[in-house]
């Protein structure tokens, strides 16, 4: 998604870090873990670019390190939702693997070659793995249903 900047004042101002319930909000929560876990690099979906700027601010302010981030795809319908329970969007069919990881990586611009079409998932990932450049995959795309 290339370079950002982001105005926590103007674009947020006060959020969120703890909730009613005594629980750290989504907010503290993955700051902490990453911080915990020496996490150094984050990649998510396009649908979480505009919280990260909370994120960095959030760490700057508890001084943490600050992971690289990055934002891949997301898969959307055609009023533009992320594809999800909530959204309607329809199970995934898991008792044939194969075509679905073929059908990701497609989506994902990866044009899988025709010798892995019946390749098990876990050589499809391996595949993928090998063969996964994040600086090819900067645009959200949109899936008819």
């Amino acid at each position: 998604q290339g370079r950002q900047s982001y105005d926590v004042a103007r674009t947020a101002g006060d959020y969120v870090v703890y909730r009613r319930e005594a629980l750290p909000a989504y907010h503290l929560a993955v700051v902490m873990d990453d911080a915990e876990q020496g996490i150094t690099t984050v990649l998510r979906g396009t649908d979480l670019l505009d919280v990260t700027g909370l994120h960095i601010h959030l760490q700057a302010v508890l001084g943490l390190p600050t992971p690289q981030y990055g934002h891949v795809p997301i898969i959307v319908n055609e009023r533009g939702q992320k594809l999800s329970k909530q959204t309607g969007a329809m199970a995934v069919n898991v008792s044939k693997p194969s075509p679905l990881v073929l059908q990701v990586l497609r989506y994902l611009g990866l044009g899988v070659d025709a010798e892995m079409e019946n390749a098990p998932p876990s050589e499809l990932w391996q595949w993928a793995l090998d063969h996964w450049n994040v600086d090819l995959h900067r645009c959200q795309r949109e899936l008819r249903e």
